[in-house]
């Protein structure tokens, strides 16, 4: 029995994109990686994963808070809601940051060929190049660890009020004592 995600069982170019891929991991074709215009393309990838990432939290909060809510109401249905957070990303903003993500991969795959290529034909990167490709390496390895760990949890929803106690918090600002 052949496994087709094994490197045997890839044949002909994408053979050689998958060893492209795995080569990015030295550092002599990181730097040429780098130095061809991949150290934008990790940014790019690095502000877009971030913003998942935010958009993906919030939405778990929202969420807790809605549960938390329901519940709540489900105990005692005299229960005001509280306010809520809204989610950061919605589904629309969610898919184009997918799709962004998934054509800056496919441009750091392409990238990550021609870096390959480039080594293997003998070119030498710019020092500085090198210094970034030990140091991006690195910073590539805490993050793979990190990923390992399980996420934050999720804080606690705010529970909901009693209307008694609403309306007294309101007429406790000060702009509602001046009036």
């Amino acid at each position: 029995m052949s496994n087709s995600y094994r490197a045997e069982g890839i044949a002909g170019a994408a053979q050689d994109e998958f060893k492209a891929l795995i080569a990015l991991s030295t550092v002599k074709v990181r730097a040429l990686y780098l130095q061809l215009g991949g150290a934008h393309i990790e940014h790019c990838l690095e502000r877009l994963s971030l913003s998942m990432r935010e958009g993906h939290d919030s939405y778990r909060r929202y969420l807790a808070q809605e549960t938390a809510d329901y519940a709540a109401r489900c105990d005692d249905p005299s229960l005001e809601p509280p306010r809520r957070e809204r989610p950061a990303l919605n589904a629309r903003e969610a898919l184009n940051l997918a799709r962004e993500i998934t054509e800056l991969m496919e441009l750091k795959r392409k990238l990550a060929l021609q870096a390959a290529r480039m080594a293997g034909a003998g070119v030498e990167p710019a020092k500085e190049f090198i210094d970034a490709a030990k140091d991006s390496l690195v910073r590539e390895a805490e993050v793979a660890a990190q990923a390992v760990n399980k996420p934050a949890p999720i804080p606690p929803a705010p529970r909901p009020q009693p209307k008694a106690r609403a309306e007294k918090a309101q007429t406790a600002t000060p702009a509602a004592a001046a009036a």
